[in-house]
């Protein structure tokens, strides 16, 4: 965690176009600089190889994910009800990047 914490701090990730960090932005952040550090890891090999091609997915398509999960900020969704939502409208809204959902299965 250290090392994946400074290494946010060092970066300062903004959301392109946005100005400041998103919540979703910064859980994806999150999952790719965890995942990187689990895959540099020296101590467990397994680890390692587990992680490795799960951030460099990470990394080719930081791009894609951002946008496609700057696309749905503001606009309003309809999740079936305030105090008794629909599971699949409140799914559907709160996994916004189908991308970053088939990397991390």
């Amino acid at each position: 965690m250290p090392r994946c914490k400074a290494f946010w701090i060092i970066t300062d990730r903004r959301c392109a176009g946005l100005g400041s960090l998103i919540t979703a932005t910064v859980i994806f952040y999150f999952a790719l600089y965890w995942a990187q550090a689990l895959a540099s890891q020296k101590d467990d090999a397994d680890v390692a190889a587990h992680f490795t091609p799960i951030a460099g997915a990470l990394a080719e398509n930081e791009a894609k994910i951002i946008a496609e999960l700057a696309a749905l900020q503001g606009k309003a969704v309809y999740l079936g009800g305030y105090y008794n939502m629909d599971a699949q409208k409140s799914e559907a809204a709160m996994r916004g990047s189908q991308t970053f959902l088939k990397i991390i299965g």
